[in-house]
């Protein structure tokens, strides 16, 4: 009977250990703020866009209201909360969607190590 801790190649064998885990999710969160975070940069011409219809409709008017051909009420509830908790200043909200962005991409390495051997 195989040992349940050497399933994988996690366990013992030291492959995969925990430093090595977190060594991988620090490289992962470094690599999405360096490709994506850009400090003041965030709006660009159809998010002005989006920001000057929010500002002109009413709230339930804003989420019921086509997108060009789309419809997207989730979105535009989720712009109009990022835009009143954040305001125009949305450094901070780009570098943590960097950083889950890095983490996202941890948890799809952790499910491919667990499907397949590496």
């Amino acid at each position: 009977m195989e040992n349940p801790e050497s399933i994988g190649g996690v366990g013992p064998s030291g492959r995969d250990t925990v430093a090595r885990r977190i060594g991988i999710a620090l490289l992962l969160a470094t690599v999405s703020v360096a490709m994506f975070w850009r400090p003041g940069f965030f709006f660009m011409e159809d998010a002005w866009t989006e920001l000057d219809v929010m500002s002109r409709t009413p709230l339930p008017a804003y989420l019921l209201a086509p997108n060009g051909e789309q419809f997207f009420p989730a979105f535009h509830l989720l712009f109009h909360a990022l835009v009143k908790v954040w305001g125009l200043s949305c450094d901070a909200l780009v570098f943590l969607n960097c950083l889950l962005l890095g983490a996202g991409a941890f948890l799809l390495y952790l499910l491919l190590r667990r499907s397949w051997e590496w």
